[in-house]
């Protein structure tokens, strides 16, 4: 999960267009991994937006692959294009990803803190109780 926080961090300063290969090595450097069939396919299903001049990709579709790769395990494409299209932008749809994957981070720290006290908690009462 938290080369997922990396990599949005890497995008959001992101400016420059790229052609696919160079998409493909971007992400291969955050250890995800895309193939060129893979990423066609999105656009040509429409779950990936058109490209820049038919050929290159902005900040936008790395936005859109990062959630992509997070999704495509648990929904088909055509459930993931009906969630980007009921987005206004893919801004809106990305920065409320954000919001949720750190809510969900956020949780499981917090879980696991609660997790951590439980068994810290149990093992002080065992020895109180001169249990093993």
């Amino acid at each position: 999960m938290m080369q997922n926080i990396d990599i949005l961090k890497n995008i959001e300063n992101y400016t420059e267009e790229m052609t696919i290969s160079q998409v493909i090595a971007f992400f291969e450097r955050n250890r995800i991994y895309f193939t060129k069939t893979m990423i066609q396919n999105y656009v040509r299903v429409s779950v990936l937006s058109p490209l820049h001049n038919k050929r290159y990709y902005k900040k936008e579709h790395l936005c859109q692959l990062v959630m992509i790769n997070e999704l495509k395990d648990i929904y088909s494409l055509e459930e993931i294009r009906a969630c980007f299209d009921s987005y206004t932008s893919v801004e809106d749809a990305y920065n409320e990803y954000i919001k949720l994957y750190k809510n969900a981070l956020d949780g499981f720290e917090n879980t696991k803190n609660k997790l951590a006290f439980m068994a810290i908690s149990s093992a002080a009462l065992k020895k109180y109780r001169g249990e093993r």
